[in-house]
């Protein structure tokens, strides 16, 4: 069961060794993330395996709370998207900085990210707070249904 789980494309996204809940609409509207949540919490209340591949971040949400989640830009799923991070964070200059910022502008802007003229102190500040926004805000809501499963 929790290897079927961890395969399962339309709930995780990421290595096989370190999954972490992908956006999917379908998925969400169709209940998966509350059946993903049911298979753990059957297999842990069976004695079986727990499920090992659980990214960090996917792991420190669901014991610690989203407070906890702390994601790493290995988590980031989208490969251009992870460069556009990339840039942000080795930006050496504050002619570097702002372009990066300047290229990331949209996803920032749905990020609900707003830097005029950042300095390159802020750049692990930004690259955090995308990283957040990508690996866990945007799935909240998958989240909170997988919890249902497990609370009720």
């Amino acid at each position: 069961m929790m290897k079927n789980l961890q395969k399962n494309n339309s709930v995780f996204d990421g290595p096989l060794d370190r999954r972490f809940f992908r956006m999917n609409t379908n998925a969400l509207n169709g209940g998966i993330f509350k059946v993903a949540g049911t298979m753990v919490a059957v297999s842990l209340i069976h004695g079986g395996p727990a499920p090992h591949f659980f990214s960090r971040s996917l792991f420190n949400v669901v014991s610690y709370g989203f407070e906890a989640a702390a994601p790493l830009v290995e988590e980031v799923s989208d490969p251009e998207t992870k460069l556009l991070i990339e840039a942000i964070v080795n930006a050496t200059s504050t002619e570097e900085l702002h372009d990066a910022v300047e290229s990331a502008s949209i996803l920032m802007g749905l990020a609900g990210i707003i830097r005029v003229n950042p300095s390159l102190p802020d750049k692990e500040s930004i690259a955090k707070e995308l990283i957040q926004f990508l690996v866990i805000d945007r799935a909240r809501s998958a989240y909170e249904r997988y919890f249902i499963s497990l609370y009720f």
